[in-house]
């Protein structure tokens, strides 16, 4: 892991960390995948679409916000994070889900999504 994160972050598993600073609102990724109906089988990477509906990042190699985290008080009580740093925003025309920071990033800082009651696994 990038220089400054706790030891616990070293074996927390993946992971997406920025390479650049980030502004409050800037762009970090996008977490894509299949539209997936809600009733299909768990898995790992699924955000809520919209009613019935999931986008499934887990069909894919190329949506990168898939491996942002999640900050949990559990998490920050073991000192692994301080709180989600990114929120995520549905772009209906398109299709996808776009991370975009909700504060201040610096290069090598770990992303923590605020997904909400959005997110599953």
């Amino acid at each position: 892991p990038p220089a400054g994160l706790p030891p616990a972050a070293a074996v927390a598993g993946l992971g997406l960390f920025t390479v650049s600073s980030k502004k409050r609102g800037e762009f970090i990724a996008d977490y894509t995948g299949q539209l997936i109906r809600d009733t299909a089988p768990r898995t790992p990477y699924a955000v809520a679409w919209s009613h019935g509906r999931v986008i499934d990042s887990n069909s894919t190699q190329d949506a990168v916000g898939r491996y942002a985290n999640v900050c949990r008080q559990a998490n920050k009580r073991r000192g692994q994070c301080r709180g989600n740093n990114t929120k995520i925003a549905r772009d209906f025309p398109r299709n996808k889900i776009t991370l975009r920071a909700s504060q201040r990033l610096n290069a090598g800082d770990e992303v923590f999504a605020a997904y909400g009651t959005t997110y599953r696994v």
